[in-house]
C-alpha cells in the first residue's frame, strides 16, 4: 500500500518480517526471540513505514492477553496491553496495538519532524486494520493516554 502526499513524499507500508529484526529500530519490541515468536504466531510483529528505503515509522502489535500486566506502569511497553480491572470482553483471536512511532529513523527517542503531519500515522493504522482483517483476526484493541 502506498500513497503520495502533496509534498511528493511516497510512503510505503508493509508487515515486519523476521529479516527486519535488528535492521529497523527495535525500541519497545522486546527481545529478538520475542519478536520472532510474534511473527511466527501472527504473521508479523509490526507494520513498517518507509520513505523509499528509509524506515520512518512503525505500529507494533501483539496478540491480546487479558492477563498481561505492565511491570513499570506507563513507562513499560506492556502498558499498552494492560487493561487491568477495565479489561473489555474480547474474542480469543484479538490483536492489540502497542507502540506507535512516526519520524523514527534510528533507535532511540529522536524523531524527525519532517515526517510529522504527513498522514503516516493514519497510513500505519489503515494498513494495519486492512492487514489484520485479511489475516482473519476477530478484533483489534487499542489503548491510549490523554494528550
Amino acid at each position: 500500500m502506498a500513497f503520495t502526499k502533496p509534498c511528493n513524499m511516497q510512503i510505503n507500508y508493509r508487515p515486519m518480517a523476521k529479516a527486519d529484526i535488528g535492521v529497523v529500530p527495535m525500541d519497545c519490541h522486546g527481545s529478538a526471540s520475542d519478536v520472532e515468536t510474534r511473527i511466527a504466531d501472527l504473521g508479523a510483529s509490526a507494520i513498517l513505514a518507509f520513505d523509499a528505503d528509509r524506515h520512518v515509522g512503525q505500529l507494533q502489535f501483539r496478540r491480546h492477553s487479558p492477563n498481561l500486566r505492565s511491570p513499570n506502569g506507563i513507562w513499560h511497553p506492556d502498558y499498552w496491553g494492560d487493561f487491568g480491572d477495565d479489561q473489555p470482553d474480547l474474542p480469543p483471536d484479538t490483536v492489540g496495538m502497542f507502540c506507535y512511532h512516526v519520524g523514527q529513523l534510528e533507535p532511540g527517542e529522536a524523531r524527525d519532524s519532517r515526517y510529522f503531519g504527513r498522514g503516516i500515522g493514519v497510513g500505519l493504522v489503515d494498513y494495519f486494520l486492512s492487514w489484520a482483517q485479511e489475516q482473519g483476526f476477530a478484533a483489534i484493541v487499542a489503548k491510549h493516554t490523554p494528550v
